[in-house]
């Protein structure tokens, strides 16, 4: 939560049910904007919930991988039974007659109501790189989003190839990764969710290009890492659609008629931000919609129009934040309304409040633009080149980790948030290292892990292979904070990060020893190294809380060593600077104890 030092804070009201109003920059009217109410969420029986589906008659199935299989749910979230499937359940259809078409990677089976399984697409196992969604239009062609084979394949009523449309790249009717698929049956359109483009992109029947919607970036009608989409019906047409950011961590409510109208975030427990939701669904008769959001649960909006009039906001300011303890049902919430506010310069990057980790070192790592001083639980944190970096010790059970900046007039802002240490699960390393500097917008994440764990990459479920996870994240210029989690059978869950600053034009930068923030015992050597582009060239510098220290730079890599000489925080800073000025900043804290 941010809080500034000076504000007005008005409370409106209370209620029951927790009101989530959306948010929409400038002067607007709640005539045009939906109100999202938030329900009682589907949670009994989930472990990793990622897809989902909702039949004309409200049934709500969902994918969950660790269960491996679909969980059928009736009204109130009653777990109806469970459908077992042999392999990994990602996006869901279902038939006129009640079949339920899961996508498992390599294959696509269908699956009677009874959960015995019918058939497979095509050749069966191998017809697909990736299958991950799947759509069927009003004369029950089949349309499969093959994320991995950047295409759409397209299949017959009774499972029989056709055809497929699009190809790897970013120009019209391409794909890079379609994550999802749904069909709009007013326009008679199929619409992909195209994620490591950051847009959705809208065909005919024939699989011909139609029309884009979004691209890189933040902000109304700028996405990350999309990764679902659903549609609103009324009087005829499609009258709104919403499409989850797993990265962002956000949902966008739009108007779908021609390039798109942005109507309004939907909001989640602490603004319009939600964990890592990875699809929604919507139920047409009932008015809800779902979210998997990335919380072991499913989230369930209420959705009306509304008559709140919200005045001159600017994103992604308080304008109506929900007061509550988390994204899920609370019973006695509040909505509380402030003036806006200036948003603050301070830009953390750090698990997510709420988390759940393992580790003893908790990372907090940030952008100061103009700054004059950070503090992290009230010692000191050097800024360099606008960036900032340290490491919080912690202890069993909850910490709170409070982040204050101060500017150059005085004025001063708060980020304060709960981490929870918990018992270690079995295994899971990440190969790539914390904090670094990118010039690719698309960044390539690895690690290890044991057996029966599942990953999940901003929101995504990783590809695991002997023992070895990978996972591919879009980038947006600046700072990209990718949260995984790592889940065990049990459905417990634990949370890290990796910070990623991609700046196209500074040199690629990256300590690879260590990985990320480290313990070290008194009387220990330790030597940071790493790599640094040779292209353009550049100059390497460190600092070691704040003093300059002597670098050795050949062919790309360098190193220095780090001296301890006490218990305390050491703050290693490494800089990369071409002759245009372009500049790459980066840290890796070391903790030496007793």
């Amino acid at each position: 939560m941010i809080k500034k030092s000076a504000r007005r804070v008005l409370t409106v009201l209370a209620i029951t049910v927790a009101t989530v109003a959306i948010w929409r920059s400038g002067a607007v009217t709640a005539a045009t904007l939906p109100v999202a109410s938030l329900q009682p969420s589907v949670q009994k029986g989930l472990r990793t919930p990622t897809r989902l589906a909702v039949a004309a008659d409200g049934t709500l199935y969902v994918a969950d991988p660790a269960n491996q299989g679909v969980l059928k749910y009736g009204p109130a979230g009653i777990l109806l039974r469970k459908i077992s499937v042999t392999g990994i359940p990602q996006g869901i259809a279902i038939t006129t007659s009640g079949a339920l078409w899961v996508c498992q990677k390599e294959f696509v089976a269908l699956y009677d109501v009874n959960g015995a399984e019918i058939k497979r697409l095509g050749s069966g196992k191998g017809q697909f790189v990736s299958a991950s969604g799947i759509a069927i239009d009003d004369t029950g062609l089949i349309y499969v989003a093959d994320s991995k084979g950047r295409c759409v394949q397209v299949f017959d009523a009774d499972g029989v190839y056709l055809t497929r449309f699009g190809s790897q790249g970013s120009g019209a009717g391409q794909f890079l990764y379609p994550a999802a698929i749904v069909y709009e049956k007013v326009s008679k359109q199929i619409v992909v969710v195209d994620s490591l483009n950051g847009r959705v992109q809208f065909f005919d029947k024939s699989g011909s290009f139609v029309r884009s919607m979004g691209g890189i970036g933040t902000g109304p009608l700028k996405f990350i890492h999309p990764q679902g989409i659903a549609f609103e019906y009324g009087a005829g047409s499609a009258v709104r659609m919403y499409i989850c950011d797993a990265m962002l961590r956000n949902i966008q409510a739009i108007d779908p008629t021609g390039a798109g109208l942005f109507l309004g975030y939907v909001k989640g427990g602490k603004g319009t931000e939600h964990g890592s939701p990875s699809d929604l669904a919507f139920d047409q008769s009932a008015k809800l919609l779902y979210v998997v959001d990335g919380l072991g649960s499913v989230t369930v909006y209420k959705i009306s129009d509304g008559n709140v009039v919200v005045d001159n906001a600017t994103a992604p300011v308080t304008t109506a934040a929900v007061i509550a303890s988390s994204p899920l049902a609370s019973k006695n919430s509040s909505v509380v309304l402030s003036t806006p506010s200036t948003v603050s310069p301070l830009i953390l990057s750090m698990v997510a409040d709420g988390s759940t980790v393992t580790a003893e070192l908790l990372d907090v790592t940030g952008i100061a633009s103009n700054l004059s001083a950070v503090n992290v639980n009230g010692l000191p944190v050097a800024i360099s080149n606008g960036i900032f970096g340290t490491a919080v010790l912690l202890h069993s059970g909850s910490n709170e980790i409070t982040v204050t900046a101060t500017d150059h007039t005085g004025r001063s802002w708060s980020e304060v948030r709960t981490v929870t240490k918990s018992t270690p699960l079995p295994s899971l390393t990440i190969a790539t290292p914390d904090a670094q500097v990118t010039d690719k917008g698309i960044m390539a994440l690895t690690g290890s892990v044991a057996k029966d764990l599942f990953v999940s990459v901003a929101g995504v479920p990783a590809d695991i292979s002997a023992g070895i996870w990978t996972s591919q994240v879009t980038l947006n210029p600046g700072i990209n904070t990718v949260q995984l989690q790592t889940i065990d059978l049990n459905g417990q869950a634990v949370t890290q990060k990796r910070t990623l600053l991609y700046y196209p034009a500074a040199p690629a930068l990256a300590i690879t020893a260590p990985t990320e923030d480290l313990i070290v015992s008194a009387g220990s050597k330790v030597v940071i190294s790493g790599t640094v582009s040779l292209s353009p060239a550049a100059t390497v510098s460190a600092q070691v809380n704040g003093k300059p220290v002597k670098v050795a730079v050949c062919g790309g890599f360098f190193s220095f060593p780090v001296e301890l000489v006490g218990e305390g925080v050491y703050t290693a800073t490494v800089s990369a600077v071409t002759a245009a000025g372009n500049v790459g900043t980066i840290t890796r804290s070391l903790i030496q104890g007793k």
